[in-house]
């Protein structure tokens, strides 16, 4: 028997495991999709190096 590599996926956003839908894959811990991408997705929570978002008072 092969082992389904699709089951040992883990979600960027928090490492919960994966469930797959009817053509959707989302997060069971975070409700994220599969897709999902933020700053600390790309850049992860203890080594945020990218420099802080500045934004200008209206």
């Amino acid at each position: 028997m092969k082992k389904d590599k699709e089951k040992n996926k883990i979600c960027k956003h928090c490492g919960g495991p994966l469930r797959h839908d009817i053509g959707d894959v989302s997060c069971l811990m975070c409700s994220r999709s599969e897709a999902h991408i933020c700053d600390k997705c790309l850049f992860g929570e203890k080594t945020m190096s990218h420099p802080k978002k500045h934004y200008k008072a209206a």
